[in-house]
Order: structure tokens, then sequence, then C-alpha cells
């Protein structure tokens, strides 16, 4: 195993002579093989190595156990060891984090704090818990990334271990006379990891004993395609910029889904913004429908003709008046004027007019003028077709204040009239029309209501 230790880490060029190294050492089988395997090899690479334990404060007197196993062992080997201790339950309690959580977060953050500006940070992860990692990613939903499991380098962080599985880390320490300590919570079901390591996993063996091998061969060609796939999204990222924070709709709705989610988490990064795959989902529908999603505080994603990151839009508050005859407000600078009129049919009526004209006859009494709601649809006179107002909305390339400053008369059944596009063929005028109105949208400086 020592040899197989010593191609990881020249495979994934973990080490080099001379660097300083902070190895993590909980007392058990795993974190003391590898502090002696890295003290075995001191000399010859010319390492300076320190241990770093972390008392969690847990398991009350087994805790204080591990910790004095920890300073004998480094005691023995003539290695610097760090001693932290925190109440973790408490701690996490108070973080309102998950006592595991809480606990990785601030071991992380110790090793961190002792490993000096170009040392290494060696933890004891093995091929076990590679496989236990790759299937709770599994178990809790997870993308290609997430197949990864632990990768053997993460920034300072090495793994050394991660080709090698626990079985043979507890024949290492039987060979060198190594002495560990048992963490009692791993002998229960109580975590977890704990369900995969002693319930799920021998499943998995009994049906393939080389189960950890195909672990190994899947997370490796997971990290190929993940990188690859991150190389060609920053690629496509930059094909479809059309300035800052602004991109091309049509062609990110053109590229395959795999790869809309990838850039859209991408920029979710660019933006400092958490990446999830309920917020990806988001943008990417939005991007579909022309909607607008809040993509971190401030921050917004809206699909119109482009697609744009901007600050919160202001747009006009819904409004909802009845409709009546008159000059009236419908909101602060914005009036409408309905006439009513008598109506002859002429045969080259000016189609300018016809868009506001509808047959009063044809009005129900219960009509609003309005914003636009969600499911509006249309069938205009001239075109025969019923159509979601937002999609016409979308083809004229409105913007999200223009959209909420338009003006819609509506009855129970749907919309009469969109100002700027004409009547419904419901509403319009015809051969029998003996009334007709017209719909007049103008700025105003006026705040009262004239009815």
């Amino acid at each position: 195993m020592h040899r197989k230790i010593l191609q990881t880490i020249q495979q994934h060029q973990m080490l080099s002579p001379g660097e300083q190294v902070v190895a993590g050492l909980s007392g058990g089988a795993d974190s003391v093989a590898l502090l002696y395997f890295l003290w075995s090899i001191r000399r010859e690479w010319n390492i300076k190595l320190l241990a770093c334990h972390v008392n969690h404060c847990l398991r009350g007197e087994e805790s204080q156990r591990d910790e004095s196993f920890c300073r004998q062992l480094c005691a023995g080997l003539e290695i610097p060891l760090a001693v932290y201790t925190v109440n973790a339950r408490e701690q996490a309690k108070a973080a309102g984090l998950s006592v595991e959580e809480y606990s990785r977060n601030y071991r992380y953050a110790t090793f961190q704090q002792l490993c000096p500006k170009g040392g290494k940070i060696a933890t004891a992860h093995t091929l076990s818990d590679k496989a236990e990692t790759l299937l709770f990613h599994i178990a809790r939903g997870t993308g290609v990334k997430g197949l990864e499991g632990i990768p053997p380098v993460r920034g300072n962080i090495i793994r050394p271990l991660i080709h090698c599985t626990r079985e043979e880390i507890e024949g290492y320490c039987c060979r060198n006379g190594l002495k560990y300590v048992t963490d009692s919570s791993n002998l229960t079901d109580l975590y977890t990891r704990n369900k995969i390591r002693r319930q799920i996993i021998p499943l998995f063996r009994e049906l393939n004993p080389a189960f950890y091998q195909s672990v190994e061969r899947l997370a490796r060609q997971a990290h190929w395609e993940n990188d690859f796939m991150e190389q060609e999204a920053a690629r496509q990222a930059q094909l479809l910029a059309l300035g800052e924070n602004q991109w091309d709709r049509e062609a990110f709705l053109r590229l395959h889904p795999a790869m809309q989610n990838r850039v859209a988490a991408q920029w979710l990064k660019q933006w400092g913004a958490p990446v999830s795959a309920k917020k990806i989902g988001e943008m990417v529908q939005a991007a579909q429908e022309s909607v607008t999603v809040e993509v971190v505080k401030g921050k917004y994603f809206t699909a119109l003709n482009t697609l744009e990151l901007r600050e919160k839009q202001e747009v006009q508050p819904y409004f909802q008046i009845p409709f009546a005859l008159g000059e009236f407000q419908l909101y602060p600078g914005r009036k409408v004027t309905i006439l009513l009129r008598e109506y002859k049919i002429i045969e080259n009526n000016c189609q300018n007019i016809l868009k506001s004209a509808l047959d009063y006859d044809k009005i129900n009494h219960t009509a609003l003028l309005r914003q636009r709601k969600s499911g509006d649809k249309i069938e205009f006179a001239h075109t025969g077709c019923t159509r979601p107002v937002k999609k016409i909305f979308n083809e004229a390339k409105l913007t999200l204040n223009e959209r909420s400053r338009r003006v819609i008369l509506a009855d129970e059944a749907g919309p009469l009239w969109v100002e700027g596009f004409g009547p419904a063929r419901r509403a319009a005028v015809g051969k029998n029309t003996k009334q007709i109105v017209t719909i007049e949208v103008g700025e105003s400086n006026e705040v009262q209501h004239e009815r």
C-alpha cells in the first residue's frame, strides 16, 4: 500500500519536496495510517509535518480518550500536534447547522489557519469514503459534479489515501503495528453516512465484489466529463454575450438543455449567487417563458428580447378600474379617454382608428380597464386565432415597464381590447354596429378622476 499511496501523490502532484503539511488526525485507522505514511517519507521528501486534532466534545469520555491517544501517538513519533476543543453540538445549534456540517466546517477552517502559505492540508479520505459520498449525493440528488465523489485534490487540500479502501488501510496499520481508536458512533446507524457504510455498500459489494473499483472508474469519468462541460460552458457564455450583463436569448434557447444548465450555473457563480438545481431551473424556464427571477438579492435575471441581469426594474403596480365613458386617470401620469359615437360603416376606414374602436353594445357592463393578468388570451378580429397576450408582448419586444403600463379592456371571458393591438373579434366593429366607443390612452399630469 505504501507504493500505492506514493503513486497517488505523484499522479495528482499532491506534494513537492520541502513543503509543509498539516495532517488531520482523529485517531481512527485512516488518519493514523496517513500520519504514519507522511512521517515515513518526511526525510526523503524533506517535508515539515504538523498534526492537528479537533475535539468536538460529542462523545464525553470517549472524546477525551481520542485526544489523549493522539497526543501519545504524536509524542512517540516526535510530530508536533495542535489540539483544538469546541462544543460542536452547542455551536452548531447557535449557527443553525447540523452537527456534522458545523464540525466539518470548523475542522477545515482550523486546518487552514494552521497551514502556512504554500503549504498543504492532508486529510485521510479513502476510496471507501468516496463511495459513501457518491451514494450520499445520489440519494440527496446530484448532477455530474456530484458523481465525482471526493476529489483527490481541492485547492491546497490533498487526499493521499483516496485510492485505498478501508480494508487496505486496516491491513497497513496491522503490518506496521499501528494502534488506533474506534469512534463508537460509527458502529450505529444514527447518521446517514453510517447507514450507507453499514447497510447499503455491503449490498452493492454483494452484487459486485469490484464495487469500489467501479466507483473509481465512474468518479474519474465524471470528473473528465464535468471538466470538459465546464470549459465548453465558459466558451458558450462568451459567444452568447452581447454586452455587459446581456446575452443572446435565441442563441441560448438553441443550446442543448445540458449546456443551458451549465451556462446558467456559470452566470450564477459570476454573480456570487448560490448555485442550485432549483435556481438553474428557474433561469432556464425564465428564458423560455419571458419572465423574471431574482438570482441574488437585488439582482434579477430578465428574459425579453435578450437575457439580462439587471437591478430590480420599477414597474407600474397593478391597476384596475371599471369601464366608463369619459376622461379619467388610470394611474399617476396616465389617462384614458373613452368616447361614445354614432357609427356608419365606411368601406375604407383607417386601420389605426379601428384599432381603438369597439362595438359598444358588445361590451359587458362589468368590463374593467386593467393591467395584463397571467393567462390572458385574445382572438383579434384580423387574425382568426387565439393567442396569449404575453406572447404578443414578447413579439413586440416590450420592456417590463412597457408591459406593466399597457391597458387591457376585459370582462369575465377575458380581454376585449389590448392597447396598441386592437379589439377582440367578439367586440370588433361590424356591419350591424350601431354605436362605437373609442379608447385613447395618453400621458397626463392630472391626478383626479373625471367620470
